[in-house]
């Protein structure tokens, strides 16, 4: 199956995560591109030796970028999911048209599997 070749568009979100080392109350705020193109785990060890984060909220720190990631993930999904139902529900999008160009996008990328 190739790749979606459509425009992706990003959108930058902060991560904050607060964190308490010895005596001293540390903020960690990092700007991340959505939708997040990389491996949560790479990010999670990449923000622990750059900013030098103590290993005793390594956990936490990966939960919670974890759970961030996902959950502005699924909020961009809904949003450009009610945008297309907009527009479909406003005409502004042809239904048929659509149809067609799937079914001909489907042709094209499956023509060798069913001529065989």
């Amino acid at each position: 199956m190739k790749k979606n070749k459509g425009k992706v568009n990003t959108t930058e979100k902060e991560f904050v995560f607060g964190f308490r080392a010895g005596r001293n109350d540390c903020v960690l705020k990092v700007p991340l591109q959505f939708p997040v193109q990389e491996n949560v785990s790479d990010l999670h060890g990449r923000l622990m030796l750059l900013h030098k984060i103590p290993c005793v909220v390594e956990n936490e720190l990966k939960s919670t970028l974890s759970m961030f990631i996902e959950g502005e993930t699924i909020q961009d999904y809904d949003r450009e999911a009610e945008l297309a139902l907009q527009r479909l529900t406003t005409g502004e999008v042809d239904i048929n048209q659509r149809y067609k160009h799937m079914g001909q996008g489907l042709l094209r990328d499956h023509a060798e599997t069913w001529s065989s």
